[in-house]
Parts: C-alpha cells; structure tokens; sequence
C-alpha cells in the first residue's frame, strides 16, 4: 500500500499490525490512506482516490437509519472523544455488513487527523443468531418432552436451571441462590439418604446419575421425579459441571402400580374356584371369572356376559326384583355393599341357587361408583 502521509511510522504503527480495516482521514474527512483489509472488507478500488470517508459510506451503501447515528459519533470525534459504534452497509456484491466502528483523534493544533477501525460483525451475528435458534430449538424441545434441565458448577457453586426445574419440584424461580437448601428441604426423608449418596458417588467416580426419588410438591402431594445426570471433570480429573435432566414420571408410577394390581387381580381371579365378577359402571360392562362359567354349566367360548341387563336376563323371576333394587342401589352409591341369594339359569336350562356378594371398589371425584367388585 502507497503512503501518503508525511508521519510514515505513525500510520505504521496503527495498520501493520492490525488485523482490522483501517483508515486515516484529514480533519475534513477526506481520505489520507488506508490499509489492504479496508479494501477487501467494504470491496472498493482505486476509485476511493480523493473521496471523504462519508463520500465512500454513501457509495458503498450506509443504511439510512444509521446517519443519525453517525453525525451523534462525528459529534464526539471532534470534541476529541474516541467513540464506538455500529454501522450498517451494502457492499458492492450486494453483501449486508454489520460493522463495529471505532475513531479516534490524532494530531493537536492544525494538524489533525482521525484514525478509523472496522470490525464486521456479520459472521459473528449470524452464529449468534444460530446459537439462539439452536437453544430455542432445544427450548421447545425440552418444553414437549417436559424435561426439567441442571447445570452445577462445582468451581462458582452456582446452578442453571431452566422454567421447567422449578415447574416439576414446584419451586419458585424468586428463590435466588439459596437452590440446594430449597430443593433437600422437598425431598422424601426416606429418599434423602439414597439420593446423597448416589451424587456423592457419581461426583468422585464420574459415572451417569440414574435415579428414581420422591417429593413432596407443595400443590400436588407426593410426587415421582426421575433423575439422569452426569459429572463432567476438567483436565485435572476434578469435578467441575454436574449436568443433567429431571422428570416427572409420577403418572407412569401410578400406571404401572395399577397394572401390577390388575395382574394380581386376575391371577387371584383365574385360580379361585369361586366365580368373581367386576362390574364397569361407567360402560355398563362385566367381567366374569371362567369359575363363573363353569358353575352355570358353560364354556367361556360360547356364551358371554359382558351386558348387565343380559346377565340379569338369567335371573329367576322370583328372585328379579330384589336384584334389580340392589343393582340400583349400587350404581346409584346409595349402599357401599350387598349381599343377596337368588337362583341362576344355567345351560341345562336349570336353576342353581347362587350367593351372590359384591363390594364397591372405586368411585370418581363426586364420590359415584365407578368400579364393583363381587363373587
């Protein structure tokens, strides 16, 4: 590059060494020199010879709403105050650069001049934009699957937790700093010992936290939270971050609960010699033992009683109308139980006298029966 000022070490000491584009203007702002990176950032030419700064802003596209900006930072420049700023610019191949801009004064008396430096900021913002596309992406990811996320830093004591941590242990994000007291203070004291000991444990070894432990939500009672984690060591082999995921995983709990009572329930069903029945109240089905089958003389296969009103069918006349008042009753709330005799049609076309009991075993929130179990 051609020097054209007389203070050559000057303007060496500003652009050898910069890895920035740079420039250097009269007091007027008319171009004095300039470096190779100032050229290939804005993609000008020779054509720059004996413009202003302004002139070569204007040719390569300086966004309107920046000259506000600009004429504020000229402002500073000439008080003799370094500023810092930002521009917007249109480059000849129609590339959109967002520009750090710095000045400074230089000289004193009727030698002034003004240094300028250029950073683009345009992969920078894009990679930020990036970055912030990725964690929203991972936001709403972890929003659907309702994972609750940690990050401990072992060196600062300090934890990061997302909205969804504090929505699961039912937690105020206004507790601040005081996250570790808040969080022992809701587990289940039977579980606290195990939970200890499991991060003790992962946090010298190093190996992935994966747990199972009860709170107690301050809303919703007892709840089950899933813990999976891992202790990230530095160069050191030290702890350095604890990161992980928690879930709440207490309706699965349940259902898994249930499912396990239900399978009892039909292996105490198929081997009990006496016929047992559960009455569905909600769709009015029913579910009869084979023993139910085999006592009325049956096969499982060819005759079903799934409907209450086809199993009433089979009830002697005598004995229909004590039943039905009790069936009534029952469907209603209106007794928790019953114990009645009564005589069964069976496949022969005979009657068979039957004891029938039967227990209500689950109602809904309003208190109606729901389920009715019986032999």
């Amino acid at each position: 590059m051609e020097s054209k000022i007389t203070n050559a070490s000057l303007f060496k000491t500003l652009f050898s060494k910069s890895i920035h584009a740079g420039c250097l203007t009269d007091a007027e702002f008319n171009l004095i020199d300039y470096n190779t990176a100032f050229l290939g950032m804005l993609h000008l030419g020779s054509d720059i010879e004996g413009k202003s700064l302004w002139e070569v802003f204007t040719a390569v596209g300086l966004n309107p709403a920046d000259l506000p900006k600009l004429n504020q930072l000229i402002k500073q420049l000439h008080l003799g105050e370094p500023f810092t700023g930002k521009l917007r610019i249109n480059t000849k191949n129609a590339r959109r650069l967002k520009i750090d801009f710095t000045g400074h004064s230089l000289g004193h008396g009727g030698d002034f001049k003004y240094y300028f430096e250029f950073t683009d900021l345009t992969a920078e913002i894009e990679v930020r934009k990036a970055l912030r596309a990725s964690m929203s992406s991972l936001q709403i990811a972890t929003d659907i699957s309702n994972l609750g996320i940690f990050d401990y830093d072992f060196r600062t004591e300090k934890w990061l937790l997302n909205p969804r941590f504090y929505q699961i242990l039912g937690i105020s994000m206004s507790i601040g700093d005081n996250i570790e007291n808040t969080v022992n203070s809701i587990i289940q004291p039977e579980d606290f010992p195990m939970l200890l000991s499991e991060w003790v444990d992962k946090k010298t070894n190093g190996d992935k936290l994966d747990i199972i432990f009860r709170i107690i939500h301050p809303k919703e009672g007892i709840k089950y939270v899933k813990c999976i984690g891992e202790c990230l060591k530095d160069t050191q082999n030290q702890p350095w971050r604890f990161v992980g995921t928690v879930q709440d995983i207490s309706e699965q709990i349940i259902q898994e609960k249930n499912l396990i009572s239900e399978e009892r329930w039909k292996f105490a069903v198929e081997g009990d010699k006496n016929g047992i029945w559960d009455w569905n109240v909600l769709i009015d089905e029913l579910f009869f033992s084979e023993s139910c089958y085999t006592i009325l003389g049956y096969s499982k296969n060819d005759y079903l009683l799934k409907e209450v009103n086809t199993w009433i069918a089979e009830i002697h006349p005598d004995y229909l109308g004590q039943v039905e008042l009790t069936a009534g009753k029952m469907r209603t709330g209106e007794i928790d139980s019953f114990h009645v005799e009564m005589r069964l049609k069976c496949a022969d076309g005979s009657y068979k006298w039957i004891l029938n009991r039967g227990k209500t075993f689950k109602r809904d929130v309003l208190g109606k029966p729901m389920r009715i179990l019986g032999l």
